[in-house]
């Protein structure tokens, strides 16, 4: 089940009518170029919780995660 949910979950910095115009605002162009190359590299959508946080953090979660291994991730990603 949470596998599932991991694979629904929106892309961050793609429009979409779940997520708030708030959080929406607060993401850019380069969270959404990241997000995708993330979701190619391990097969799902990068999750994590965004309300509060600056751009640059997210971004740089991102970037960190990115170097995980897909087993490690996938690990970290359900537990979100």
């Amino acid at each position: 089940i949470k596998w599932a949910a991991l694979k629904a979950h929106p892309q961050l910095g793609k429009p979409t009518h779940s997520v708030s115009h708030h959080e929406q605002r607060n993401l850019n162009v380069s969270i959404h170029e990241h997000c995708e190359r993330y979701e190619n590299h391990f097969g799902f959508p990068f999750v994590t919780f965004v309300n509060g946080r600056s751009t640059e953090e997210i971004l740089g979660e991102l970037k960190l995660r990115m170097e995980n291994g897909k087993e490690e991730e996938e690990l970290f990603a359900i537990r979100q």
